[in-house]
């Protein structure tokens, strides 16, 4: 959540000194101030906010693992929790924290940043932060922890009172762990890959092409970015909505990524075309371009094609899987 102390309207309940914290599970409930909770022991971890307005920023924080205040009442780090707030009203005043992220050392109901307590507007007395969570469910101000009942043999989850939430956008599929230390090594790996590339070819084009066409390179990059915009964009946006509605739907996805390849391909053509009309020696465009694009049309038309079996296979087969796993109904006698 995005909203200051004030305009949630938490500034004397967050700042009051009788705050506890409210602890709830199977093995019944605690209360706990926040001098109980750094004498439990804070730890340490390193979490960035992103924040779905589009900006992000990492922080050291000091907290208290939400997987040992489970525990407190009987949790096991298995368990989804629920994290309410002191704000009374708002679609985020609380939220179901998934056990995935229970069970990850670095999800903290945080009580400090190094050297100072939270400010309230960042969430004092005790906000949760986790990796990999959007900032609107770092639930701020937090009153309330309540370990919820584990799904299946028979058990159903709790539902909390009052309106209805909207669903976590964040919570893994299944018992998906946040990510872990591999993925995002990878994620940088990926990152210093891209920029190097990025690089070695702004170093190549400074490095061979001519001072004094420089004018015509930045042109014809312009007058890519121009064409895709003004042309290309537009007309793939009017393509999909004309014919993606008008086919079947095992043929939308695999027609539109063949739409966008297409489109990839014009920008080249284009260049490669014009250059062929004009080249002043063999070596420019060695051959004719016609028979290239041709082929090229008709790898990504086999692509589409190719894609569409594909899905409706995959369809095929799982409503085959869903149908045999169906208990079959008797016939009434």
């Amino acid at each position: 959540m995005n909203k200051t102390a004030r305009a949630a309207g938490v500034e004397q309940t967050a700042a009051d000194p009788a705050w506890r914290l409210g602890l709830s599970g199977p093995a019944g409930e605690r209360s706990l101030s926040r001098d109980e909770l750094v004498a439990l022991g804070l730890v340490r971890a390193v979490v960035p906010i992103a924040c779905v307005e589009g900006w992000s920023a990492t922080a050291t924080w000091d907290g208290v693992r939400v997987r040992d205040l489970a525990g407190l009442v009987g949790g096991t780090g298995r368990e989804d929790v629920r994290v309410e707030s002191l704000q009374q009203g708002g679609s985020y005043r609380e939220s179901t924290l998934p056990a995935a992220y229970v069970a990850a050392d670095d999800t903290l109901l945080a009580l400090r940043l190094p050297g100072e307590d939270l400010d309230l507007d960042h969430g004092y007395p005790a906000r949760v932060v986790a990796p990999n969570r959007p900032g609107v469910l770092q639930t701020k101000w937090v009153s309330r922890i309540v370990v919820l009942p584990r799904r299946g043999c028979g058990v159903s989850r709790a539902r909390p009172t009052g309106p209805r939430r909207p669903a976590d956008p964040a919570a893994p599929p299944g018992a998906a762990r946040p990510a872990s230390a591999v993925v995002r090594g990878a994620r940088w790996v990926l990152v210093a890959g891209g920029a190097a590339a990025v690089a070695f070819g702004a170093w190549t084009a400074w490095s061979t092409v001519p001072r004094g066409q420089w004018t015509s390179v930045l042109a014809w990059l312009a007058g890519g970015v121009v064409v895709h915009d003004a042309v290309l964009a537009p007309l793939a946006i009017a393509l999909g909505a004309l014919v993606l509605p008008r086919v079947p739907p095992v043929w939308r996805a695999p027609l539109r990524g063949g739409l966008l390849a297409a489109g990839a391909l014009a920008v080249l053509a284009v260049a490669v075309v014009a250059g062929a009309a004009d080249r002043r020696h063999w070596s420019v465009v060695p051959q004719d371009p016609l028979p290239a694009i041709a082929t090229a049309v008709l790898v990504v038309g086999a692509g589409v094609v190719v894609g569409a079996f594909l899905s409706a296979g995959r369809g095929t087969g799982g409503a085959r899987r869903r149908s045999a796993r169906r208990p079959s109904t008797p016939r009434p006698r």
